[in-house]
């Protein structure tokens, strides 16, 4: 596979749009739907031939899968605050890391079917988004 880069815009109805490296026009590899929709943060995984986005809209976030050429979004977990981060496992199927009411997630996940296995296990909790005001931080000493 040549090599490619991702990225998004931080726009609304945006897709995710990938270049090659050899340079050439942008081409777009998923679909917002209309009504404010946005694909943002794609990365690959699984050796380059797929990658995870997010798929946003208003508040509402949920982790989606694609592969090249594009055969459409898998939903891989609904209803999460943020957007999803494989971590692989070297000869296991690796993990999705992701937040929900303010707790960090972590769960099987098998990057060929864009699948979760299993419960998810609580890695941290009131874990929270964006920067912190520096009125909340603890003074310096």
């Amino acid at each position: 596979m040549a090599k490619t880069s991702f990225f998004s815009l931080r726009i609304s109805t945006a897709p995710c749009i990938r270049v090659s490296a050899a340079g050439g026009a942008p081409i777009a590899v998923t679909k917002a739907e209309a009504g404010g929709e946005s694909h943002r943060y794609p990365a690959f995984i699984s050796g380059g031939r797929k990658f995870l986005f997010n798929s946003q809209q208003g508040k509402k976030h949920s982790p989606h899968g694609g592969r090249s050429g594009w055969e459409g979004p898998v939903m891989v977990l609904p209803g999460t605050d943020t957007s999803g981060e494989y971590v692989p496992v070297k000869g296991k199927s690796g993990i999705l890391l992701f937040r929900r009411d303010e707790a960090l997630l972590a769960q099987t996940f098998d990057p060929a079917r864009f699948q979760l296995s299993g419960e998810p296990l609580v890695v941290a909790d009131r874990v929270a988004l964006g920067a912190i005001p520096a009125t909340e931080r603890s003074p310096r000493r």
